[in-house]
């Protein structure tokens, strides 16, 4: 269904998202 090297790409892209955001967003998102 996906390109195997897209679907790398699109969680390296998320994981250094998720790293970036804020801590007040990242306490919001966990709740």
């Amino acid at each position: 269904l996906f390109d195997r090297k897209f679907v790398e790409a699109v969680l390296q892209e998320w994981s250094k998202t998720m790293m970036h955001l804020p801590a007040g967003l990242r306490q919001a998102y966990e709740m």
